[in-house]
């Protein structure tokens, strides 16, 4: 009972928390059972009302920002009208990355997945950013399988794409295979992330570029959160070094498609260099 208290205890915020609790069993362990059981429930409803509510609210903003990008356009002064349709840009923006990050947050673990050939999402993440012109290629690649969901972890990884064009001037992506399963590694040759600041970094809304107003801001600070929402999901790992040769290295871990055992959630998160 206690090895199942504990596995249930393991599993929750993963992507299999309804692991069955022990129904049998010494007393104390049965009313530790419960209790967390309860919590379990408590959590689960303040999650939902919370993410509902961000949801519903990002919904109904877009009609009224909608109805002033309209009223704006009739604006006769040039430059009032310019900055108007900025803010309005801006603040859509910030709608489409809170539902972004609802729904990668919220329903990566319960959706169906599929067998994905990962090398083939990479490239097309590759492509895409080649086509407009950004300095990114592959590096190295290797055909392995893993279960998922495909736009999902294209999402993933062209946010880590994203942020290395933004502040390196371009990206450098290699697969690699790793005793867990597989690895994809984004680089660049940017600033990096101060070692003191890199588990923020993973936070909602924390931004690398924060001595910047919002006026100049160019993200808000949830391209990684949403990567690390969709890498959990998958059961994988994020990891965020600093090169030796200067610039930040991005690492996706997934498990193959065959079942390899899950680590505790705590030590999927590698924010330090290993």
């Amino acid at each position: 009972p206690l090895a199942r208290l504990a596995g249930a205890a393991e599993a929750f915020g993963t992507g299999d928390d309804h692991v069955a609790l022990p129904e049998a069993g010494p007393r104390e362990v049965i009313a530790v059972s419960r209790a967390l059981d309860r919590m379990r429930n408590r959590v689960r409803r303040l999650i939902d009302d919370r993410t509902q509510m961000l949801a519903a609210i990002s919904h109904d903003l877009r009609t009224p920002i909608t109805r002033l990008r309209l009223r704006a356009e009739f604006i006769d002064d040039d430059h009032t009208r310019i900055m108007t349709l900025r803010d309005l840009d801006q603040m859509n923006a910030l709608v489409e990355a809170a539902l972004s990050f609802v729904r990668d947050g919220q329903g990566g673990a319960s959706s169906a997945r599929t067998l994905i050939d990962l090398a083939s999402v990479v490239q097309t993440v590759c492509d895409g950013f080649s086509d407009v012109g950004a300095d990114v290629f592959v590096t190295q690649s290797r055909h392995v399988l893993v279960r998922g969901k495909p736009d999902e972890l294209e999402r993933a990884i062209t946010n880590l794409v994203d942020n290395a064009v933004k502040y390196g001037g371009g990206a450098r992506l290699s697969m690699e295979q790793t005793p867990r399963g597989v690895r994809i590694v984004v680089g660049d040759t940017g600033p990096g992330i101060p070692e003191a600041e890199r588990d923020a970094m993973l936070q909602p809304f924390v931004r690398g570029d924060r001595a910047r107003n919002l006026n100049d801001a160019s993200g808000f600070g949830l391209g990684l959160s949403i990567v690390l929402a969709i890498v959990e999901a998958h059961d994988g790992w994020l990891t965020l070094t600093n090169r030796p040769e200067g610039g930040l290295s991005a690492a996706i871990e997934l498990p193959l498609a065959a079942a390899i055992p899950a680590e505790p959630a705590e030590t999927r998160i590698a924010a330090a260099a290993e």
